[in-house]
Order: C-alpha cells, then structure tokens, then sequence
C-alpha cells in the first residue's frame, strides 16, 4: 500500500482544536498529521500526495447501528416509500410486478410504506392487497419493519388467519420465511449496498439483527469497509457461537461483537412500550416483548460470555426494562458491567433512566431523526412527551456517551441529515420539536466519530484523525464547524477513504 498525504483545507482531528494542513497514511494507518510543509517533507518524494483543496477532511463516518443485509435486499423489493394512499401503493405493487416480469406463483415483497402518511392512516390489509394480485403471494413491510401486510394468497401458504395485518414478532416470525435472493443476487446487491454506505462517508457498518442466514451471508461476501455484526440472541445464539475467528477481531473486514435483542416495538406505529396510556387511550401504552426473567437472563449471558449487547428499546417501560434487568443480572453473576450494553433508539428514555445507564457502564444509541420524520406523528401519538424524543443535550448533560444512527434501511444512511436534526430538531412541517434538547455541531460530529468508536471498542483504531489509527477519512465539500446551520443537511461527501484507499468519489 505504500505511503500517501491527504491534504485539505480543513482537517477536523475531533481530538484538539488546532486544525492541521495534512496526514500521511502508511500501509493504511496514521503516520502523521501536521502542517503541509511538515508533513511533505517528513514522507519523502516517492510518496503519493492526494490534495482534496477546499474540502473538509473529517474522521470515516462509524455507524453504530442499522442492518446493512436488510439494506441490500430492499433494493431487490418494491419501494413503497412513494405511497400516499392505498391506490398509489396497489399501483406501485402493479408496476413492480410488471417491470420485472413476475409470473404467477412467485412471492412479490414490498418495504417502505407509512400508514402515518397515506390519506386513509391505517394499514393496508390482504383485501386491499389482493386488489395488487390474487395470483402471487404478497407481503409488506411497514418502514419501521415492525410491521406489515399479506394478501389471502401469502396468508394462506403462510398459514396466517385474521385480515392480513401482523406486528412485531408474528410478523418477524412470517416475514424470515419468505423466499429470499438466491446467493448470486445477494452478493451482487451486497456490492451495491456497501457503495450506498460509502457514499454517505461511513467506513464501519453495522449488521444489527443477524440469524444464520446473515451470518453466512457476511462471511461469505468481499467486503470492502468494516462490518460489525450482532446475531439475535433469541432466535439464533447458536449462530454466534459458530463465529469463531470471527469474534475478538477483524476477518475480512467482517466482526461479530455480540448479541441483539427486542425489548418494545416503534413509537410511530403505537407499539413502543411506555409507562403512560398513548394520546387518545384509556389503558394502552404498548407492550413489551419479554418478561423481566427472560430479558435478566439476556443479559446475565453477555455478561458471562464478555460480549456486548443491543437492545432495541424505544418507550420509556422499556428502558426501564432495561435498567432494571442489567442491574439483576449484575446482582446475580456477581459480574461488573464492562460490556458497554447499548440501549438501541431510545426514543423515550428519561433522565434517571440516562443517570442510571451511565452509572452501568451503557450507551445510549439515539435514532434521533425521528423529530424530523415523525415529529408530527409523535405529537399525536404522545403529546407533550414528544418533545423530549432522543434527548441529546440530556444525555449531554448527564454525561452518558451516546451516539446517532438511522437504523437504515428505516431511512438512507446519511450521518450528517443526523448531525442536522440534532442541531435543530425540526419536524418535516418545520417546527422545532423540543429545543431544549438541541446540540452543537461539534458533539453531533462526535457522536459518529468518536463516540461510535467507543461503542465498538475501537476507540484505539478509530473515531479521531491521529497517529496510529486506521486512516478512514470522510471528505465533504464544506466545513461543518463554520456552515449555517441551515447548509448542515446539504453538506455533501466527496471521497470516502478506507485504510488510505479512496473507495468512493462522488461528484462535485
């Protein structure tokens, strides 16, 4: 690999204030970083000398939770996203099935809709679908991916009574069954979602919910950045267990680094579970997935086995849950918590809940574009609670490290539209969701570098620009440090370098 500079305009270290000129990388790692002159005559003549110009040279981009396999088979389904009625979502599903000429008998799968924002807001169920085809068996998956629909046809081979419409782990239990990709396809659709990742700047993925089927998928495929994997620790421990040199490091660019899990479901479709009754309700508040006893035994296996562990927990009972079964099963190992659990979402966490996750060691993992996609959605569903959705500058405040993510293929895997919503929180309709829960740029910026690092435990190899540490780069067009606030979100990446390899250039 040799020896290269990288030089820029701005070079944003996210470790000392001082901005410097440039880096020499040295078979993949950080030599140097410095003044220009410095460092040109430190690395010698031989040495390639890559100059960005005016661009900002930042950290690669470190996204600490999505599921990159999901990622890769949604571009192989129908997109749903567009959909504002049950109309326009029948005629999405049409035009799919015609454009790749699906014949009778073939399952036909859709992701993307939102019941939140389709004119007749609620779910589609098997007699709207059926109006798409009789003869293919259909499923859909709401955005969220917590929930969706079947038509009669998939109902029947699924063997599925009611009207079609299932949540959560019936609908997780029906959707892992469906015919997938063959092998050839998903390895195609593999190298194009890494490109997806790498444009957005991100040089270490995560693969959030991985079974057997992920897990030999991602072992089996050329990968090109980091991918950190976390298999379901109910539905597929023994997966884990057969990872082997897969675990303690780096393979191929591919780790698994623990366990996952599901304690609540999403606020946006009314399945998070809180302590308090949703807006409109006597008595619902949503519903947990596990009993205290099962979800205690979760965590008293990470503990024994040293690994970490992601638990999915949007509403405020179930970062109680959380809370309180780490603590138990810290009582009942006699273990101390070094694992650094991470509390996935956390849309509705509260400040003893953060002072308490920071007391365990934990980190909170925030889907924090929420105000911006479902801000409106949340004031309906939750009232005044929606203000306080992913509160960053409580987290700050606490001193708990916390990160951003966009649990993509929920949303694209654009790290800075995350930095932009945690700088202004509005909603789609433009109004500021909770300012007092506002950051800075500088800790949005180091929630996806540093921060993130730390969550993997590769706070010695990555997350800060200096010697010694992998040199994963994001260059983006414009300094995020001295933009308006209003430019945040059209802040573009230009290159993304990997181990001083430039792996994507996007246009200027």
């Amino acid at each position: 690999m040799g020896k290269r500079v990288f030089l820029a305009k701005n070079i944003i270290t996210m470790v000392q204030e001082t901005e410097p000129e440039a880096i020499l990388c040295v078979d993949g790692r950080i030599a140097a970083v410095g003044k220009r002159k410095d460092i040109l005559s430190h690395a010698g003549q031989r040495t390639e000398v890559i100059d960005f110009r005016d661009a900002t040279i930042l950290p690669g981009f470190i996204d600490p939770h999505s599921h990159i396999c999901a990622c890769a088979n949604r571009l192989a389904l129908a997109d749903l996203s567009p959909a504002k009625s049950f109309d326009e979502l029948i005629a999405l599903l049409r035009q799919y099935k015609e454009q790749h000429s699906i014949p009778a008998g073939k399952w036909m799968i859709g992701f993307g809709y939102d019941n939140n924002f389709l004119k007749e807001r609620k779910h589609p169920d098997c007699h709207v679908l059926d109006k798409a085809s009789k003869e293919n068996p259909i499923l859909i998956t709401h955005v969220s991916g917590h929930m969706g629909a079947l038509n009669s046809l998939a109902m029947q081979e699924a063997g599925v009574s009611g009207n079609g419409y299932l949540e959560e782990s019936e609908f997780m239990q029906v959707s892992a069954h469906v015919p997938a990709p063959s092998e050839e396809e998903m390895q195609k659709l593999m190298q194009l979602a890494q490109q997806e990742y790498l444009k957005y700047g991100i040089t270490t993925a995560q693969e959030g919910i991985a079974r057997e089927k992920e897990v030999e998928l991602l072992k089996r495929t050329r990968l090109k950045l980091d991918v950190v994997g976390y298999v379901d620790l109910k539905q597929a421990k023994s997966a884990f267990d057969h990872c082997g040199a897969y675990k303690k490091q780096y393979k191929n660019h591919l780790r698994f680094g623990g366990y996952k899990i599901f304690l609540d479901g999403s606020p946006q479709g009314r399945t998070a579970w809180l302590s308090k009754p949703y807006e409109g309700e006597s008595e619902y508040a949503g519903y947990g997935t596990y009993a205290d006893e099962e979800v205690t035994q979760f965590f008293e296996t990470a503990l024994r086995e040293q690994v970490q562990i992601l638990a999915h927990c949007n509403g405020d009972a179930a970062c109680e849950q959380f809370i309180r079964c780490l603590r138990a099963a810290r009582e009942h190992t006699g273990l101390a918590v070094t694992n650094r659990p991470v509390m996935i979402h956390a849309q509705l966490v509260t400040r003893p809940q953060l002072a308490a996750l920071k007391e365990l060691g934990g980190i909170a993992s925030f889907f924090n574009a929420h105000t911006y996609y479902w801000g409106g959605v949340h004031e309906k569903n939750l009232g005044r609670r929606a203000q306080t959705i992913s509160p960053l500058h409580t987290a700050q405040e606490i001193g708990v490290c916390y990160t951003l993510h966009q649990d993509a293929p929920v949303i694209k895997p654009d790290m800075l539209f995350s930095v932009w919503c945690a700088v202004t929180r509005q909603t789609r309709a433009g109004k500021v969701l909770g300012a007092d829960e506002r950051i800075g740029v500088y800790d949005a910026l180091k929630a996806i570098t540093a921060n993130a690092a730390y969550q993997y435990f590769e706070e010695k190899h990555k997350g800060t620009i200096e010697p010694g540490k992998l040199c994963d780069l994001a260059v983006l067009d414009k300094n995020p440090l001295t933009a308006r606030t209003e430019q945040l979100r059209d802040i573009r990446v230009l290159a993304t370098v990997k181990e001083g390899e430039i792996l994507c250039q996007n246009k200027a």
